[in-house]
């Protein structure tokens, strides 16, 4: 090892879809998949391979990010789960570049992330490139000796219900913190070596991470939030209608369900005062739904194109073609048994809470298809469950909802940096 050191803060939603991480405040978005190489040990790695002393290849490489979609690493690190280390990796948009079957989250089988090696290859492959990257553009050559990076402060985040398990937390942060990870970066004619090693991981529900989001402002975490993220507010008459921000929210009781790529998140929390014993969440998203599309478009036709659920959503939802049709048609008859299962948690949820609550808030990747498809019959819902007092539904607008735990993450980092805070 040599004495180069970089110490970084990152913040980390390591969704079953997307993996959202933010190193420096500088925000990464790329696909939760893996794929491992058969490349030999020892053997050229990368067929692109580019000359360390090529500016302006490199300049391009680093510069509009296109390593986020080139991610080639191996990969040695005693916290990952897999017996074998020191093997290599395609990651994120780069394992869709291969024949070899794809790793990502398996929301049928509700895989627990705690559990998986997905979100740490992909971390800890972010980060080797985030460290090339700074190093590179000080100095415009590769060290050369080895990087060490120290990450002085890692804030990531697990499903409810996972997260509720006894031992389940420390256990994930664990895997990060108290072993040594080491990514070779294998893009370049000499591979760059980058030892990493985290000093304190904090691990959070995910719907917690969101309601940081909401009441402070992810661009001045230190403020309120008083931008248009509330302007999507379904009120039950004109005389209920009242300013919502982020300060107003602080004293008010809300229900905030988190609708991600596998699973859904329902917390009970009194401004920042979450009650996580009468919190609950579902096993299923808006990924369930991608996937069971997927699994009957090929069951029905054996000639099908195979993608990834990512690529499925995407073509589905902002696709024109006449394939594209056919997706979201299927897609959408997947939408209802999760909407009943979502309807049946919430009326069980506020009926059963022994307090009103003031609002109930739809955000995650999901709360765009329950404003798109279901927002009618979902008023009717909350209205018979909260009675008299008719809490209005305000759904996250979709450019917020993605990153919202993301940003409460980062709320929470900042924060911990103003005081200091290195666990």
């Amino acid at each position: 090892m040599s004495d180069i050191e970089m110490h970084l803060d990152v913040a980390e939603d390591g969704g079953n879809g997307y993996q959202k991480t933010a190193i420096q405040n500088e925000v990464f978005v790329y696909p939760s998949q893996i794929v491992e190489s058969n490349i030999p040990k020892g053997a050229s790695k990368d067929s692109g391979t580019m000359n360390s002393n090529d500016t302006s290849a490199l300049q391009e490489f680093f510069g509009n990010e296109a390593f986020k979609k080139r991610m080639n690493v191996t990969v040695y690190s005693e916290g990952l789960l897999r017996h074998d280390t020191g093997l290599t990796y395609f990651v994120g948009d780069n394992a869709e570049k291969t024949f070899n079957e794809i790793e990502a989250y398996d929301v049928a089988t509700n895989t627990n992330k705690s559990k998986s090696d997905i979100s740490l290859i992909s971390l800890l492959s972010l980060i080797g490139y985030y460290s090339a990257k700074k190093y590179w553009s000080q100095y415009k050559a590769f060290p050369k000796e080895d990087l060490n990076v120290v990450v002085d402060r890692l804030i990531t985040a697990l499903p409810l219900n996972e997260f509720k398990r006894n031992g389940v937390s420390a256990s994930f942060a664990d895997r990060f913190k108290n072993n040594n990870h080491t990514v070779v970066l294998n893009n370049f004619d000499l591979p760059v070596t980058v030892h990493i090693r985290f000093s304190y991981v904090n691990v959070m529900p995910e719907g917690l991470a969101s309601v940081m989001a909401l009441i402070y402002d992810p661009k001045s975490p230190l403020d309120y939030r008083n931008d248009d993220i509330y302007s999507h507010v379904y009120f039950n008459s004109p005389e209920d209608r009242v300013d919502i921000t982020g300060e107003s929210i602080t004293n008010k009781s809300f229900l905030l369900i988190d609708i991600g790529d596998g699973s859904t998140d329902c917390i009970i929390s009194e401004g920042l005062d979450n009650n996580l014993y009468s919190s609950s969440g579902l096993e299923q998203g808006i990924g369930t739904c991608a996937q069971k599309a997927i699994d009957y478009l090929n069951a029905e036709n054996p000639n099908n194109v195979r993608m990834t659920r990512q690529k499925f959503l995407q073509t589905a939802l902002e696709g024109d073609s006449s394939g594209a049709r056919v997706y979201r048609k299927t897609f959408e008859a997947q939408l209802p048994p999760f909407f009943t299962s979502l309807d049946d948690k919430v009326t069980r949820m506020l009926t059963t809470y022994k307090s009103n609550v003031d609002f109930v808030i739809v955000s995650g990747g999901g709360s765009s298809m329950v404003e798109k498809y279901h927002i009618e019959d979902f008023q009717k819902i909350v209205k018979y469950s909260t009675g008299v007092f008719n809490a209005p539904i305000i759904v996250i607008p979709e450019k917020y909802s993605q990153l919202l735990n993301l940003s409460g993450l980062q709320v929470l980092l900042y924060r911990m940096q103003q005081a200091h805070f290195y666990g």
